[in-house]
């Protein structure tokens, strides 16, 4: 479907199943800035849209655009929760095109998201684990 982009989606899951990988986690970044053409951001969203529908729903997905300004579109989050709204922001252009790209600040933002979504992990279980043993 993507040869144009050669997202070789099928080498993606052999690798899944190989080394037993149940949970995925993405986060896409999306470039709003003046050197994107319409063109470009529009092929950008069709593959957002086609990743999100590979994910199952346990798995995680961010959405982060970014020009100037770094925008977290939606945090690190289980595709099950709110997926229509998901789905919507993925399909649609969420900002002009404009401005400079930021690419740096739009990874750190995204290693952040990664990194609160293990720490808010973590929390939980051990939250849940001392409530078991208050129990």
């Amino acid at each position: 479907m993507f040869t144009f982009f050669k997202l070789d989606t099928q080498g993606i899951v052999v690798l899944l199943d190989k080394y037993h990988v149940r949970n995925i986690e993405v986060i896409m970044l999306v470039d709003y800035s003046k050197d994107m053409t319409t063109k470009q951001l529009l092929n950008a969203h069709t593959v957002a849209k086609y990743v999100f529908s590979l994910l199952k729903e346990d798995d995680k997905i961010g959405f982060v655009v970014f020009n100037d300004i770094v925008h977290q579109s939606f945090k690190l989050q289980k595709k099950s929760q709110y997926q229509l709204l998901l789905e919507k922001k993925i399909g649609s252009s969420i900002f002009e095109l404009g401005g400079n790209s930021n690419l740096h600040q739009a990874l750190i933002a995204s290693s952040e998201l990664f990194d609160s979504s293990e720490f808010l992990t973590k929390q939980s279980e051990t939250m849940a684990s001392a409530t078991m043993m208050a129990a």
